[in-house]
């Protein structure tokens, strides 16, 4: 019987770059994935003969540098290209085009001082994104070591921008967006990706922390999507002796003398080993797999109070005939997003807060198949659409019906844009946040394991109880984007739970 150093739970990019990660430190790892693929949310979807989805999450533009770096992910496969251009589209056909270097319209010079502002204070997110959080549980020394640090790189923006710097994380992105430009649909297109999985608009408050966090992060896209970002850390793992089990689902973390020892798995047998780290969303890790008297009482109250209501739904087509978006230059467009205006997208959120699915939802469109042609027959293609705003808990009940209305809504709001796209669908599939718990294990169907508000980040994220990535249970460790710092970027959790794994 094999021996293992480290068992990872759920084969998520997170779960994976954490068991990458301990490999390449010489620990003997296995990775545990209830699926029969690997992958979670990134895992691919062959969801019609011949047409084929590169995970349910498809922006693959965030993923931390030095974990790519330290796993050496591009000799593994992995293809950056450059920093997709984003079509705001407009309903008659025309729209706005953006990414980093620029966007065109009467907002161009404003922009470029907005990407240049965002990266001056780029170093101040870093510092708190890429370093464990702040402790918050009595460790004075710690916390006093982490405000010294963080307090010199924000003297060195000067007074005036670290006196901004303070001013528009609490912010409603609304706001600030505002406060820099004219073009609603401008601001629309930029505050649409912060909103993602999130209980808020636009004029929520803290959403302009999101939108910072997202601008800082993200970077060059990858060929092939998210389930690319898997295939390079499946074979980096294989080449580092990591062991991948599909078809093994986790029922419960054993434990014995108040330490880790392994795990049970659902047809009964066990594996052991001193160090658990769950890829699973916190509730599911401390509430569900381990026993009751294995948690603090208050860490059972802050991890039961944890908020993951998701509002994300995803809708894969596949179409007949060319991409559905052309850009300025006659090329067709990659990434697109719909949404003419803050308001837009303030009255998508609206119907969420008396639990009704938007009428109109905000799309954040993707067309994976331009970039990596084999997911669809020649000359057609994949349509990858995340759908703002579908609850979790819809009054109606999620059912065929309600999911067919969410699809039906998704592919009008499309139709505005692209009004000959419903006679070029070969087929559609439409998984709405309730399937997503179904199928893939996400408490409240949420994306990215918990809500990232305000009072959900950094040391809040989950507990203070296990801020760190370490649950009260010696051997037992957290690694998912429910942990610090979150979604933003990529691997960014894996890489803190597993340097706290090393130390140990």
């Amino acid at each position: 019987m094999s021996t293992y150093d480290a068992i990872i739970i759920g084969s998520s990019i997170e779960g994976l770059a954490t068991a990458g990660l301990l490999a390449k430190a010489g620990r003997h790892v296995i990775v545990l994935e209830a699926r029969d693929v690997l992958g979670g949310l990134a895992a691919p979807r062959a969801f019609h003969d011949g047409f084929t989805a590169p995970g349910v999450l498809h922006d693959a533009s965030c993923l931390h540098e030095d974990v790519v770096r330290r796993l050496a992910l591009e000799r593994h496969g992995l293809v950056r290209h450059s920093t997709p251009t984003v079509r705001l589209a407009d309903e008659d056909g025309g729209g706005i085009a953006i990414d980093h270097s620029g966007v065109s319209g009467p907002d161009a010079d404003r922009f470029a001082a907005w990407r240049a502002w965002i990266k001056k204070v780029s170093p101040v997110v870093h510092q708190l994104l890429d370093n464990p959080a702040p402790p918050l549980d009595g460790s004075l020394p710690r916390l006093a070591w982490s405000a010294l640090r963080l307090g010199a790189t924000l003297r060195k923006l000067g007074r005036r921008d670290m006196t901004e710097f303070l001013r528009v994380p609490p912010m409603c992105a609304a706001d600030w967006l505002n406060e820099w430009f004219e073009d609603e649909r401008l601001k629309a297109g930029l505050a649409a990706p912060a909103l993602e999985g999130l209980w808020g608009g636009p004029w929520s408050a803290g959403t302009a922390a999101n939108l910072l966090f997202r601008e800082v992060m993200s970077g060059p896209d990858v060929a092939g999507g998210a389930s690319a970002v898997v295939d390079a850390l499946a074979a980096c793992l294989r080449e580092a002796g990591a062991e991948l089990r599909t078809g093994a689902r986790v029922t419960a973390i054993r434990c014995r003398n108040g330490r880790a020892m392994g795990v049970s798995l659902h047809r009964g047998d066990t594996v052991d080993a001193p160090i658990v780290a769950s890829a699973l969303d916190p509730q599911t890790t401390l509430l569900d797999l381990l026993s009751p008297t294995d948690i603090p009482p208050d860490l059972a109250h802050d991890v039961t109070g944890w908020r993951c209501r998701g509002t994300t739904a995803k809708v894969h087509l596949a179409i007949e005939g060319p991409a559905p978006f052309i850009g300025d230059d006659g090329r067709p467009v990659d990434v697109a997003r719909t949404g003419a205006s803050l308001d837009d997208l303030e009255r998508a959120f609206d119907a969420v807060k008396y639990g009704e699915m938007s009428e109109h939802p905000v799309l954040d469109i993707r067309v994976p198949s331009l970039v990596s042609p084999e997911l669809a027959p020649e000359g057609h293609h994949v349509v990858s659409i995340m759908a703002h705003f579908a609850p979790f808990e819809l009054r109606a009940g999620w059912s065929d019906e309600t999911r067919e209305l969410l699809g039906r809504n998704v592919v009008a709001t499309l139709a505005r844009h692209v009004p000959d796209i419903a006679d070029r669908i070969v087929a559609q599939e439409t998984l709405t946040p309730a399937d997503l718990e179904a199928e893939l294990g996400l408490c409240g169907g949420h994306v990215h394991h918990g809500e990232m508000a305000l009072d959900q980040m950094l040391s809040l994220r989950p507990s203070v109880g296990c801020a760190d990535h370490s649950a009260p249970v010696p051997g037992v460790f957290l690694c998912g984007p429910g942990t610090h710092p979150g979604p933003n970027p990529w691997m960014g959790c894996a890489r803190l739970a597993a340097r706290r794994i090393l130390a140990r």
